[in-house]
């Protein structure tokens, strides 16, 4: 396959990531006004996890299950599982406190982490690139946000929890981009999500036994969507384009998750656009194409200097 027909298949797998995250975000936050964080998480990864696994041993277009060795269990276990599900129930605790708008802000700023994580700070002009692209794109979803700033709309502990989540996304994503290096990203993302739904199921338990959830049709079927397609489908996309790409690269587009996350808010949960928007969006969308094209290279290919 030729690097461009590569990168568009990475580019098209992340816009898809992109729009599952702005649906299943406005989903978990109808989920938290009843549904406990541990227990929803845990039942999004048992579902999630079994479906990828299913499809993997009976299917052959997604890849197939590999063997574990020791070392690469307690891997999937202490550097996939865990991590994923401290990072869930933190996202499902910052639900109940903030906007679903507002909690993209602080996934927006994982590509921050990213970049730092990476140990970024090299003197040269594609450093700076991404760190340009990353400070362009995170003032677009402040420029979106600030009006709820302004209103007061402040809580503390989802604000805190926010932040571990952008934090925590950055440490996560690192840690499968290692772990499949030596396997499929469908593959990771199935082991890691059935062993993080096992690991969340006894807190899950006991949540339920102190607060019973009563669901109907409506709760059930987002938490379904939620789990195949926010967490198995999009998650398989996400891994898979960390395999290809740079991680301060394919953590530019978490800076569209707020855009899909609005527009879905607004469709389903009637919170309003803000007049702020369209300028958002832009510096957004030009902070990402920053980062993931190569500016020079395209205007070589179309001027070049007189002897």
């Amino acid at each position: 396959m030729s690097p461009l027909n590569l990168n568009s298949r990475i580019f098209s797998s992340l816009s898809l990531a992109v729009v599952l995250w702005g649906t299943n975000n406005v989903g978990l936050k109808y989920l938290s006004n009843d549904w406990p964080a541990a227990g929803t998480a845990s039942l999004r990864f048992l579902i999630a996890g079994a479906a990828l696994l299913l499809l993997l041993r009976y299917g052959r277009w997604l890849g197939s299950l590999t063997p574990l060795t020791s070392q690469q269990n307690r891997e999937l276990w202490w550097r996939g599982a865990l991590l994923l599900a401290g990072f869930m129930v933190c996202c499902n605790v910052a639900f109940r406190f903030l906007p679903a708008s507002h909690f993209a802000l602080h996934m927006a700023a994982s590509p921050v982490w990213a970049l730092l994580l990476e140990g970024g700070f090299t003197r040269s002009w594609k450093t700076v690139r991404q760190f340009a692209a990353v400070a362009l794109a995170f003032s677009g979803v402040g420029v979106l946000l600030a009006p709820t700033l302004r209103n007061g709309e402040f809580a503390i502990l989802g604000e805190l929890m926010g932040l571990l989540c952008g934090l925590g996304w950055a440490v996560y994503s690192g840690q499968s981009r290692r772990l499949a290096q030596t396997r499929s990203p469908v593959e990771v993302t199935a082991r890691s999500m059935w062993r993080a739904g096992i690991l969340l199921l006894p807190f899950g338990g006991i949540e339920l036994w102190m607060r019973p959830v009563h669901p109907n049709l409506l709760s059930l079927s987002i938490l379904l969507y939620c789990s195949l397609f926010g967490a198995a489908a999009a998650y398989a996309l996400w891994n898979y384009a960390l395999t290809q790409w740079p991680s301060s690269r394919v953590f530019l587009f978490s800076n569209l998750i707020p855009l899909s996350t609005m527009v879905a808010a607004y469709g389903f949960l009637r919170e309003p656009l803000t007049p702020t928007f369209a300028w958002a969006m832009l510096l957004i969308l030009f902070g990402v194409l920053l980062g993931v094209l190569d500016i020079g290279s395209i205007i070589g290919r179309f001027w070049t200097p007189e002897d």
